[in-house]
């Protein structure tokens, strides 16, 4: 029986192919998002590894176990000095050196920054002791910097940056921009590939306490044991010294807690990635039933002779599925190669868009090789397994007969009793895990999708009929006779149609879906800058929305600018974290008596007077959530000055930044960071708009990483990451798109086939090859428009789901793009023009007499 399979197949290469390509671009996919997360993983952790492979313990501020306390990676927290003289003492501690950190961004001549938008700006004292650190200065690359105005740049930024030694380079750090010469290019341990993305700047000493705007004391103090002396032990015996406000770690944890951080970052990428190639081999199951299922009842006839001539129900049933386990093998290996260019595929994508990733070795692992043989065969042969149940049923006489036409007559009842039963339920649960109080409610809502697309599918032939009527009136008009036997055709065998067509609305509904989200948070977006921010002007980092808390600028800046004569007030805003009943939240500080001149954020009391030293506002859905009301006391910890009990002392009810408010007062108690994160500006009675925004720019020249913008601009920026985004998830789930269209093409071929005779006859009356060609992609583009009818309203519910779902979290705005989902809607149908290309060439190509022969 393997035998006759494998013949099958080679019998009949193009329908193999076809089948095959939907299955490479799902498992290619798996394949390359993994290739491309494990290449950046392994550059991140050989960093982490070498950065902390020599030291021992590393003595540091005191953390609280939620780990804030640098505020983003700005050392704000240090070890004084005298802790350095305590530990040297300790028996077994070889050798002792503190260090200072911080952030110190590249710029470069246009005052553009340097490096992945995202990516850390290290910064770090100078040391020429080699076990304290990574960094090596290799012969020909100049040395280590020796005093003040010399830094050092690590070789990878050097390279992609044309930055050479002997250059002139500004540097923005804790202060104002600052021009130092790069005397040294520094390798990280053995590797001169770069961070990854990230930029690193060294400096000597004393020059990096004057740039970090460190007074004294260290961000950290390295310790290497003597041999034979353990890491647990000597941090055992150097907790004993160690003054309250200051802790110690091993080299291994410090190490283990970096990785872990990586992992999980990674995890959210691999996960959101995966599920991208899980969109595409749930297409692809599609597309292998449907050619099974075809292919089963085009050789009715040859598997009733195997029945005649001795063949058992299970080893006709074994035929198919060998097929499909041949055809798994195969896609699943080809696929895997594939992944190497998708791997390559996903970085040039997000670049197209404007996302930056990090730069990393493509990395294919053993786990690559099993998930992605797996995923394939698995998924190839369960979807075959209902067309190999059904060519096991048929008797050797009855396949003697036109299965087709038995199918034709079979009542939809049942079947659309059945596809009801199940879009309800799938609607139910997705609506369940939007709205319901569910621990993981993303599990749902994927569930609930997939029985609505099942269901949909199940019920879609009875829609077949009036769609194929009303978009056959364009193909008549279009083709003529031709274009009214397209429509009868596409009529024939509605089961058919409707699930070619279904593989297709799975693709377009995403892309509506994705389309639809983002423009309701732009009209989001738009309408709360319109109601909740009158203020004139915002000053913020360029690096806010990749890192809202290490993006702070000095407090000076703000005093500043209230200073200038345009400028009636400023209102500056402060971000940190600290925890909230045992979940690590976002917390902003606010000045009360000023605040509402900046924002129409309206407090449910009617001002902020309430909100003094150790009180909080909250959300009113948040408090809702969290069973309080105003007037309790809720628990708190903070990362410098541990557990708390604050007064519930007012809420509001637009959405923020943070559902949690603090007085400032509170926040210089707490906190370590004291720096801004927001400052919003006032202009006085008179003042024109870009007069003032000059004037503050002109400010702002010291500080090229401040942006001021007024309105305009601030959403300007907001609805260009969205779009960045956007183009992002199409690019991805155009994937699902083209696979669907490879399950048209497919379909088309099959059919083409199977109506060789029928065909054969149309051309003996007089239709000409043009006219053949026409009628089957008049057929393409009724199948294709059809699935993305359907797809346009699976994905307008999914949108409004989620939109009224986020509704409590400031997403208030339902918009649907009209526009953009009639240009789907057109490419669509051109892509049914593109399906069709191969079988309208294969069926004008047919002899008239072989065709009228065809048995």
């Amino acid at each position: 029986m393997f035998k006759i399979a494998l013949k099958s197949l080679l019998g009949h290469k193009l329908r193999m192919l076809l089948t095959t390509f939907a299955v490479v671009l799902g498992v290619g996919f798996v394949a390359g998002t993994y290739i491309f997360t494990d290449g950046i993983s392994n550059r991140f952790e050989g960093i982490i590894s070498e950065a902390f492979g020599s030291i021992d313990v590393i003595v540091q501020p005191k953390q609280n176990d939620f780990g804030f306390g640098s505020s983003g990676g700005i050392s704000t927290s240090v070890i004084e000095e005298s802790v350095v003289d305590l530990v040297v003492d300790i028996d077994g501690v070889a050798d002792v050196e503190g260090n200072l950190s911080g952030i110190a961004q590249l710029l470069d001549k246009d005052d553009e920054l340097i490096g992945i938008p995202g990516a850390p700006a290290l910064g770090f004292s100078w040391t020429n002791v080699p076990a304290f650190t990574p960094l090596t200065v290799k012969d020909g690359n100049g040395r280590g910097p020796e005093g003040p105005g010399e830094i050092v740049v690590d070789l990878g930024t050097a390279t992609t940056n044309d930055i050479k030694i002997g250059d002139k380079i500004r540097v923005q750090s804790a202060g104002p921009v600052e021009e130092f010469e790069v005397v040294g290019l520094v390798s990280f341990g053995n590797s001169d590939n770069g961070l990854a993305g990230a930029t690193l700047v060294s400096f000597e000493l004393e020059e990096a306490r004057r740039v970090f705007g460190i007074e004294s004391g260290f961000s950290a103090i390295e310790v290497i044991s003597d041999a034979g002396v353990s890491r647990d032990s000597l941090k055992q015996r150097i907790d004993q010294v160690l003054p309250d406000g200051a802790e110690s770690i091993t080299g291994d944890q410090q190490r283990d807690e970096g990785l872990s951080d990586i992992r999980e970052t990674l995890g959210f990428v691999n996960t959101a990635l995966l599920s991208f190639a899980g969109i595409a081999i749930f297409v692809g199951a599609f597309i292998i039933f449907n050619t099974f299922q075809i292919v089963v009842s085009q050789r009715s006839k040859e598997l009733a002779l195997l029945r005649a001539i001795g063949a058992s129900k299970r080893q006709v049933r074994n035929i198919v599925t060998y097929e499909a386990f041949l055809v798994g093998i195969v896609a699943s290996l080809i696929g895997l190669l594939a992944g190497i260019g998708i791997a390559k595929g996903i970085r040039s994508v997000a670049g197209a868009v404007g996302i930056s990733l990090p730069d990393a070795p493509l990395t294919v692992e053993p786990r690559t090789v099993y998930v992605s043989l797996a995923v394939g065969i698995i998924v190839t042969v369960v979807s075959a397994v209902v067309p190999a149940i059904k060519a096991s049923r048929v008797s050797p006489v009855e396949a003697m007969r036109d299965s087709e036409a038995t199918a034709k007559g079979r009542s939809l009842r049942r079947r659309v009793v059945f596809g009801l039963v199940l879009s309800t339920v799938g609607a139910a649960v997705l609506l369940y895990g939007l709205f319901g109080s569910v621990a993981s409610p993303i599990n749902y809502v994927a569930a609930g999708a997939i029985g609505m697309f099942l269901g949909v599918t199940i019920i879609a032939p009875l829609f077949s009929f009036p769609v194929a009527n009303i978009v056959g009136v364009f193909m008549i008009l279009r083709y003529g006779v031709v274009g009214r036997i397209a429509r009868q055709n596409s009529k024939r065998l509605p089961r058919r149609t409707a699930f070619t067509a279904a593989a297709l609305m799975i693709g377009v509904s995403l892309v509506v879906f994705s389309s639809i989200f983002a423009s309701s948070i732009k009209s989001t977006v738009d309408k709360t800058f319109a109601e909740i921010f009158p203020g004139d002007i915002t000053i913020t980092s360029k690096l806010l929305q990749t890192n809202p808390i290490g993006a702070t600028f000095p407090s000076s800046v703000s005093e500043s600018v209230e200073d200038l004569d345009e400028v009636e007030k400023v209102v500056a805003l402060k971000y940190d974290f600290m925890k909230i009943q045992d979940s690590e939240e976002l917390v902003v500080a606010i000045p009360p008596d000023s605040f509402n001149e900046a924002f129409t954020l309206s407090p449910s009391g009617g001002s902020y007077d309430d909100l003094r030293i150790d009180t909080i506002y909250i959300k009113d859905t948040t408090l809702t959530d969290l069973g309080l009301n105003v007037g309790d006391e809720i628990d708190v910890e903070y990362a410098l000055s541990g557990e708390k009990n604050l007064l519930i002392s007012g809420s509001f009810t637009e959405a923020f930044d943070s559902p949690y408010l603090i007085s400032q007062q509170t926040y210089f108690l707490n906190f370590n960071n004291l720096r801004d994160t927001f400052a919003v500006a006032n202009f006085k009675d008179g003042v024109a708009l870009e007069d003032g925004k000059n004037a503050i720019n002109k400010l702002l020249e010291d500080y090229p990483t401040l942006q001021a913008q007024d309105k305009d601009q601030l959403i300007n920026d907001a609805r260009t990451q969205i779009d960045q985004a956007l183009g992002f998830l199409t690019a991805l789930l155009g994937l699902a798109v083209i696979v669907a269209v490879l399950g048209i093409m497919n379909t088309l071929t099959l059919s083409v086939s199977e109506r060789t005779r029928e065909i054969g006859m149309l051309r003996a009356i007089g239709m000409t090859r043009p006219q053949v060609r026409k009628m089957i992609r008049a057929e393409a583009i009724i199948i294709a428009v059809f699935g993305a009818l359907l797809g346009i309203v699976m994905g307008i519910f999914f949108g409004w789901a989620i939109i009224r779902a986020l509704h409590d979290l400031g997403f208030t705005a339902f918009s649907i793009p009209v526009a953009q989902v009639l240009i789907y809607l057109l490419i669509a149908a051109f892509a049914g023009v593109i399906a069709a290309i191969v079988p309208s060439y294969k069926a004008s190509r047919m002899n008239i007499l072989n065709a009228i022969n065809y048995e």
